[in-house]
Parts: structure tokens; sequence; C-alpha cells
């Protein structure tokens, strides 16, 4: 649906500034906590289950789960802690937003797909 693309685009948003001087920021960080609720509520949609490798979206539930302790396999912190108690996501949000962003394509075109059809019905 376009809100799950909404959400979709929201996360992808707020993890391309990760690791900058900016995500850093209070406003970035309710930011996240925010697209995490979005994103956590469009996990269990069929479509994603079918777009998604099994262990990509573990990845994807464990940093909706836990984004400020996302840890790469293995147990080894992927994030470099210091002052920051939300820690630095760059290391892996690359991947989480490469993820999200096929996750997004598949949504787009679900929704592009029901729209051809429901305006073919429409016609007929």
């Amino acid at each position: 649906s376009e809100q799950c693309i909404g959400a979709l685009e929201a996360a992808i948003k707020v993890l391309t500034g990760a690791g900058s001087g900016k995500f850093l920021q209070n406003l970035q960080e309710a930011k996240l906590l925010s697209v995490v609720a979005g994103v956590r509520d469009l996990l269990d949609k069929p479509v994603v289950a079918r777009a998604v490798k099994p262990t990509d979206l573990q990845l994807v539930k464990d940093f909706v789960e836990h984004p400020s302790t996302v840890a790469k396999a293995g147990g080894a912190s992927a994030m470099q802690l210091g002052e920051n108690p939300f820690g630095d996501f760059a290391p892996q949000s690359t991947q989480i937003q490469g993820i999200l962003r096929g996750m997004y394509d598949a949504f787009a075109a679900d929704l592009e797909k029901a729209n051809v059809e429901e305006a073919e019905e429409q016609k007929a």
C-alpha cells in the first residue's frame, strides 16, 4: 500500500544520513525511532516474505527491535558507541538501506500491478 511505501521511503531517508555528524542530532534520533515503528508494522506483509531473503529479513527485524544495538552476525557490535547512546549506524546502515529499498521496490510493483488491474476492471 501507499502507507507501506511511505514508511520505507522515510526509513531509507533517515538511514542515508547514518554515520554523519547530522545523524547524531536529537531530531535525527527521533526520526529513526519513528521510522522504525513504521517499518515494524509492515514486516508481516506477504509481499515482504516474497521479496526479502530470510537472513535479510532477520537483519531488518533485529534493527527494528533494537535500533540502538544493531549487531553483526556472531555477536560483535556493528556500532561504535561512545558518548552517543544511539551509536553510529554507518557499518550496517548501508546493508539495511539496500534491504529496505528492495522491500520498497516490491511494494511499489505490487501497488502498480493492483492499480493496472483495477483500471482494467473498470474498463470492462
